[in-house]
């Protein structure tokens, strides 16, 4: 007798099993609003079904509220359905002295907090359902009763920290540029010893010190922290929005014993001062868990120390919130989603590549598709995304990793930087077999990723084949829409950036407010200059790699330059004219510009 297979062999267990879990009306309001998109919803649904938490927390893990308008759109509808009035102008609101009776964690957990609106009136700011459960404890705990209103996470957050910080005098101290009996401590401290010094719970003023300084670099949002020696003082430096800004000076005599520390926490040998270290450690700061890279770098005055700021759960935006003007975002869309080759995106260090790249991610992946990366390091987290982090001690390079990487039947391939031979190698053949391969390269402009690969080795005839296309990148500092003011160009800008009458005309200046840290600007957006590769470049490719001819080409072809985007930011009131210059200029410019100031 014959009997079918799937007659013997039943296997109950292993059948496609159905949607158990309803799905919250939240998701479908949201997603009839727009803010999820079709393409996203099947992987939420399925994500949902394993999730342990609320609809409103999922949405935040998820990124689907990374940008405040998406943020805005759910707490519209959160008010409706709980009956809640929203929080307006939260930057006003303090915490109240009685949310000290609750532990900080309480208040991050539960997502809710108790303040003080400007009027002294008290309220409890919830971001979620569950939170709003919690307002009969608190009534309990810290013995005051509030009206209840809708905030964000973000601005609880920032509540809660503020709360944290009156526990913590010395953050009051940096704040206020360290008070005199902080200084004549950390000074009288010089000699600590090493024990202290390893203690991360230790109130010895050096702990306290970086602590402090980190935590603020957090809430600032730096990217970086220096700490610069000189001859009297070191100087603590952040990166706030590409920009180098003093924050700090310390007495000269504080700083070994700062660098020394930093060590302990990254693992450096803190006897070796003339030779540079490199190393990394993870820490809490203002209410987040984030990793820190360190470099150590002997100078004539003392040791220059920079530290990198990763956020370990900071959210991947949508492509939609990068910045990008809609041509150009069509434009990236139809070559992201292609189903083999090589796509680049190009610019330096701090330029936000690896945000794009992720951005990117996160727009194609779904359970259909096997995405493995190849990181140093793994900057962003994603669910569903298999990420590998270089160990060059232990010999796992790009090139080994990448190796292994093909061999585990991917559709996408993520390689964070392409920085040898043998890497552009691997990854040409990678895409020539099938597969999307996405990466990053140091060049000032989309053409030039074409000479750099030719000059590591690939073959122009390879590059031509495999290469889909080149997105050189800007990240330029939004304006504060507070403070800017109307301003036409200096007749030397006008110039230098080819602005027309109209732009012009449509030119703002950076002017300062308490709001953006009197910078004048408030956030970055992307500039970007997008070149597809098509048949007759592929062909000047294959004949003459030259970036000038293939930049010439690429114009003809409707290629729009950096310096495009910059002055199409300029024109829509979202940029200075200083600002794109800063970002897009080159020798010919300074050329340019001299020899206009010559002709006035």
């Amino acid at each position: 007798m014959r009997h079918h297979f799937h007659a013997l062999f039943s296997f109950p267990q292993l059948r496609a099993k159905k949607p158990t879990r309803s799905i919250p009306e939240l998701f479908v309001t949201l997603r009839a609003q727009g803010c999820i998109r079709e393409a996203q919803w099947n992987t939420l649904v399925h994500k949902w079904e394993s999730f342990r938490g609320s609809a409103e927390e999922f949405l935040y893990r998820s990124g689907i509220l990374a940008s405040r308008d998406k943020e805005e759109a759910m707490l519209g509808i959160l008010a409706e359905q709980l009956g809640l009035t929203r929080c307006r102008e939260p930057e006003l609101y303090r915490v109240h002295p009685a949310a000290q009776n609750c532990p900080q964690d309480y208040w991050l957990r539960h997502a809710c907090i108790l303040a003080l609106r400007p009027d002294d009136a008290p309220v409890f700011l919830c971001s979620e359902q569950a939170g709003l459960q919690c307002l009969a404890d608190v009534f309990t705990l810290c013995g005051v009763q509030a009206r209840p209103l809708l905030a964000s996470r973000r601005e609880i957050s920032r509540l809660v920290q503020q709360s944290q910080d009156r526990r913590n005098p010395e953050a009051e101290n940096l704040e206020s540029e360290f008070d005199a009996d902080f200084l004549e401590e950390l000074q009288s401290s010089a000699e600590m010893p090493q024990s202290e010094l390893l203690d991360a719970t230790s109130e010895a003023p050096f702990v306290r010190l970086v602590n402090g300084i980190l935590s603020c670099a957090v809430r600032e949002n730096a990217s970086d922290v220096h700490f610069d020696p000189g001859e009297e003082h070191c100087v603590v430096r952040f990166r706030l929005d590409g920009v180098l800004t003093e924050r700090f000076t310390l007495p000269r005599a504080v700083h070994p014993p700062t660098v020394s520390r930093i060590k302990i926490l990254s693992r450096l040998d803190i006897s070796e001062r003339r030779l540079p270290q490199d190393g990394r450690f993870s820490m809490t700061l203002a209410g987040q868990v984030c990793d820190v890279r360190v470099s150590c770098l002997p100078t004539a005055y003392g040791e220059r120390v920079t530290l990198r700021l990763l956020a370990k759960e900071e959210k991947v935006p949508d492509l939609e919130e990068l910045g990008m003007f809609p041509e150009d975002l069509r434009l990236l869309e139809e070559l992201v989603h292609i189903s083999h080759g090589i796509v680049l995106v190009t610019g330096p260090t701090g330029s936000g590549k690896t945000t794009t790249l992720y951005s990117i991610l996160r727009q194609i992946q779904g359970p259909d598709k096997n995405i493995l990366t190849i990181e140093d390091p793994v900057e962003y987290r994603l669910d569903g995304v298999g990420q590998m982090q270089v160990q060059e001690k232990i010999g796992l390079s790009f090139a080994q990793g990448l190796r292994s990487i093909v061999r585990q039947d991917p559709d996408v391939i993520l390689i964070g930087e392409i920085r040898d031979s043998q890497t552009a190698q691997i990854a040409v053949q990678a895409a020539l077999t099938g597969h999307l391969v996405f990466s990053t390269l140091h060049t000032n402009d989309a053409p030039s990723a074409v000479t750099r690969l030719v000059d590591m080795g690939v073959e122009p005839y390879l590059v031509a084949s495999v290469l889909r296309g080149v997105v050189a990148q800007r990240l330029v500092r939004r304006l504060c829409t507070q403070c800017r003011e109307a301003a036409v160009p200096t007749a030397q800008m006008q110039a230098v950036l080819g602005l027309s009458p109209e732009q012009s005309r449509s030119a703002y200046r950076a002017v300062g407010c308490v709001q953006c840290r009197q910078t004048g600007y408030h956030g970055r957006r992307a500039l970007v200059e997008i070149m597809p590769v098509d048949a007759e470049l592929q062909r000047c490719i294959s004949r003459t790699p030259d970036a000038t001819a293939l930049r010439e080409h690429a114009v003809r072809a409707g290629m729009r330059s950096l310096r495009d985007a910059g002055r199409r930011a300029l024109a829509a009131g979202l940029t200075s004219p200083d600002e794109v210059f800063r970002v897009t200029r080159n020798l010919e410019d300074l050329r340019c510009l001299t020899a206009v100031s010559a002709e006035l």
